[in-house]
Order: structure tokens, then C-alpha cells, then sequence
């Protein structure tokens, strides 16, 4: 199998489109994922640094913004009453997608298509799986293969982080929430962050908290009604 482009100008050209398409494909891969492990999805999108797209669907919002700035699939919080296989799956099936993609795009050289577009595919969809595979931790959270293991060690969320860093994790993921127009998501996870300020002693967090609380919908968060009681 010869995956060497005919035309490395062509190649590098399509490079950039296949990787932010690799990104949008990675990310369905979540969503797909979500939806099959019966979560809600609060936001979904490519690009979250400036959204400039943005549509709504349902309980959903999707959104487009600067390229190659990351892609974000956020179900609905899940903080109490967690089910590790299904969770799993959620995370899993990004990378799994990537996998997917690369595989079809492997698939069709094999079978003698001849394309240095289907190489910078290839290449992008190689990219993404090895680069949200390995364990890591970035500043804007951790990695798939980072949280899959802390999946399968039974050490996620509250019980692993600790409460300052899961308050500042919470208060950056509620202020792009509230960015890319999910603002009842982007309120529920302030009174996650609120809850996590209160165990550490921050009075004022916890005002704050209970003030974000009053206008969380806990119908849609039924969970919220305790992270509630909680900061009260």
C-alpha cells in the first residue's frame, strides 16, 4: 500500500480542511456516543475560541468558531449518579471515530483509489487518534485517554481532582458555555463550581451559588435541586 503523496504542495493544501474535518468527525463520534448513552447534550462544535455560527436544536446548541481551537461535545452534568460503562463508551467513541475515519480512508488506497486529498484524510484522522488517545492533561482539560483511565481506576471527577482545581475546571467550562449561548448549562456548572468553593470555605462563592441556583432550570437538572441544598 503506497500512502505517499503524489504532490506534497496538494497534500499540505488539504491538510489544514481535513484536519478541522477530522475535528468535526471526532467530535460526532462523542455526541454519537452521548446519544447513545441516553445524555442530553448541552453544546456541541468546532472551533470554541470567538463562535461566530451558532444554531439551536431542541435543548442543544451547535456552534462553529476559529479553526483548529479544539472541539467541545458537553453532555448534560451527570455529577451524581454516575454509570461507568456508559461514560466509558461517551469518551471512547471519539477516538474510535478517528479510528473509523482513518480505517475507511486506508480502506479505499487499498482498493486502489488514488487521492492525496484521501492521504491528508488519512494523515489528519492518524493525527487525531494518537493525539486524544494519549494520556494527557491540557489547559483546557484532559485528554480521552487520560479520562478513560481514570474511568477504569474508578478515580474521576470530584473523587480524583482536587476541589480548587475542580472549581476553576467548572467556572472555565460554565464561562464558555455561556459563550457559545448554552446559558442554562453554563449556570448549572457555576453552582458545580459554587458546591466545590464551599467545601474549600469561600463564603462569597457559596452567595454566589445560591443566586446562580434560583435561576437553574431543575426540571431540565434535576440534580440541581441538591448541588442546591448543598451550597445553601
Amino acid at each position: 500500500m503506497n500512502l505517499w503523496p503524489e504532490s506534497f504542495v496538494l497534500f499540505g493544501l488539504a491538510f489544514y480542511p481535513a484536519l478541522i474535518l477530522g475535528v468535526a468527525w471526532h467530535e460526532f463520534g462523542h455526541y454519537l456516543g452521548a446519544r447513545l448513552a441516553g445524555r442530553r447534550v448541552l453544546a456541541w462544535g468546532v472551533g470554541m475560541a470567538k463562535p461566530w455560527l451558532k444554531l439551536h436544536h431542541g435543548d442543544s446548541i451547535f456552534f462553529v468558531g476559529r479553526p483548529l481551537t479544539g472541539g467541545l461535545t458537553l453532555p448534560s452534568p451527570d455529577a451524581l449518579s454516575r454509570q461507568p460503562g456508559r461514560e466509558f463508551a461517551l469518551i471512547a467513541a471519539g477516538p474510535l471515530a478517528s479510528f473509523l475515519g482513518m480505517a475507511a480512508g486506508l480502506l479505499a488506497v487499498a482498493k486502489g483509489v488514488r487521492s492525496d486529498l484521501l492521504l491528508a484524510w488519512i494523515a489528519a484522522s492518524a493525527l487525531l487518534r494518537i493525539f486524544t488517545a494519549i494520556p494527557h492533561c491540557a489547559t483546557k482539560g484532559q485528554s480521552d485517554g487520560w479520562q478513560l483511565i481514570d474511568i477504569l481506576r474508578k478515580r474521576r471527577g470530584l473523587r480524583r481532582m482536587p476541589l480548587g482545581v475542580l472549581a476553576a475546571n467548572m467556572v472555565a467550562m460554565s464561562e464558555l458555555l455561556r459563550q457559545v449561548g448554552a446559558a442554562s448549562g453554563a449556570d448549572y456548572y457555576r453552582l458545580l463550581a459554587a458546591s466545590a468553593e464551599v467545601e474549600l470555605g469561600n463564603l462569597a462563592a457559596a452567595r454566589e451559588g445560591i443566586e446562580v441556583g434560583r435561576g437553574v432550570d431543575t426540571v431540565a437538572f434535576p440534580e440541581a435541586a441538591v448541588m442546591l441544598d448543598v451550597v445553601q
